[in-house]
């Protein structure tokens, strides 16, 4: 189904104008999807269907997640690399899309994870929750990426909290580790990683644990 997803989200709808659509800030009015040809249901088991077009000018590296109702596509780029600072709801069951509410996100670059209620956006810049329900954004504290350090993608959801894990450029540095709880006014430290972090790790959330599987680095284990 994702794969149908970054197809709908890609494709360029048939009423847009010839010239590339720019979109330079958040002051963007909602666009309501077109209603699909025909009544929507859902594919038969190890079937595809092609979704409804997206309410979203083309764009490349936005991020995506899952609400467990709704898939949220956000942020991106376009062709130009020029940011695109908005996003759609797509709901399966109704094959429908809206558009997300403004924000004053400063990153169209970010992972999204479902922490609790929310989809929270972790950023170098920022951080923002989205609360489907209420469609509503809150401001978080930026994420303090130590020195020499990338903010990398191992960032996961344990519950409610969500749980970043930095990349050293320094691979005889430990990664760091930061958690940040719902309504808390910053990330807290938690104890280094006893490896470096690389692309070639992954970091899952096991209930209220986590867990980093990958090669070992050099002498580390």
């Amino acid at each position: 189904a994702a794969a149908l997803v970054l197809a709908a989200v890609a494709r360029t709808r048939t009423d847009a104008p010839t010239r590339p659509l720019e979109i330079t800030d958040d002051a963007v009015p909602p666009v309501v999807a077109s209603s699909p040809p025909s009544p929507w249901t859902l594919p038969r088991p190890g079937t595809w269907r092609r979704l409804p077009p997206a309410p979203l000018a083309s764009r490349v590296n936005y991020t995506m997640a899952w609400t467990g109702s709704e898939v949220i596509v956000w942020g991106g780029f376009d062709t130009l690399n020029r940011p695109r600072l908005n996003g759609a709801a797509f709901d399966p069951v109704r094959g429908s899309w809206r558009s997300l509410p403004a924000t004053t996100a400063r990153d169209a670059s970010a992972i999204a994870v479902m922490a609790g209620s929310d989809v929270v956006f972790v950023s170098s810049r920022d951080t923002r929750r989205f609360n489907p329900t209420t469609r509503r954004w809150a401001a978080g504290p930026t994420l303090p990426v130590p020195d020499g350090h990338s903010i990398g993608d191992h960032i996961v959801a344990a519950g409610r909290v969500v749980v970043a894990v930095t990349e050293p450029y320094d691979r005889d540095r430990p990664s760091a580790v930061f958690a940040l709880r719902t309504g808390a006014p910053r990330w807290e430290q938690l104890p280094d990683v006893p490896v470096t972090m690389t692309a070639g790790h992954t970091v899952l959330a096991a209930g209220s644990r986590i867990m980093i599987f990958g090669p070992p680095v050099d002498d580390q284990q």
